[in-house]
């Protein structure tokens, strides 16, 4: 009888060892599914981040390539470049010089919009600071100088449409007002504007010049 109890208590102590090890295996491998479902949770919040930054330029849709130009000259044909997701990632001059370079500290809101950046001029650097209204266009650009604040003001009619800009110059000295009146628009399929009127005043005399746009879309 003495035998048998031990050998029950051997038969005992060996399921007991065997329970445990299942148990610790269960508790890692628990464990390791924690992680893993942690991570995954992680990676796709990450994901979800939003990129919008066509708004900034008033574009929408799958936009590749956006070139901009106006038949009174200026700037020039700038081409500005974008991913297939809509974030601005190139930028070129109408003689396909790559001026992408020049632009710096670029900084979204938490709507994955350009809320700010700078842009290089020869030796000096214009930092810009963009708004938007509640419908998610822009309503104030500011540039400032070494001396000098400038901001344009942006307003728009019943359908979206910008009528309206206000651009103030301000120095240490004096303040100048420029406003520029939009209208006449053409779009294209994907129902970005690709020509508009533009009207202002310099100098005291009138100015109407006609402002285009070429789009290239993603397949």
């Amino acid at each position: 009888m003495r035998m048998k109890k031990k050998i029950d208590m051997n038969k005992l102590l060996k399921i007991s060892g065997v329970v445990f090890s299942l148990l610790l295996v269960a508790v890692v491998s628990a464990t390791a599914q924690v992680k893993k479902k942690t991570i995954v949770r992680k990676t796709s919040v990450s994901q979800s981040v939003k990129v919008a930054d066509l708004s900034c330029f008033d574009l929408k849709g799958k936009v590749h390539t956006c070139v901009e130009w106006s038949n009174a000259g200026g700037a020039g044909r700038n081409k500005r470049i974008f991913s297939s997701n809509g974030k601005w990632i190139g930028y070129q001059d109408d003689a396909g010089w790559n001026i992408w370079k020049n632009i710096s500290g670029l900084r979204r809101d938490a709507k994955g919009r350009i809320v700010f950046y700078r842009e290089k001029y020869e030796d000096s650097s214009t930092p810009r600071a963009i708004s938007y209204d509640s419908a998610g266009r822009v309503s104030k650009v500011e540039s400032v100088y070494d001396e000098e604040t400038d901001y344009t003001l942006y307003y728009y009619n019943s359908k979206g449409l910008l009528v309206k800009a206000v651009e103030k110059a301000v120095d240490m000295s004096e303040e100048n007002t420029t406003v520029y009146k939009y209208g006449d628009y053409e779009f294209d399929s994907h129902g970005n504007w690709t020509s508009r009127s533009c009207e202002f005043e310099v100098d005291g005399n009138s100015v109407m010049e006609t402002q285009m746009r070429n789009i290239t879309y993603y397949k």
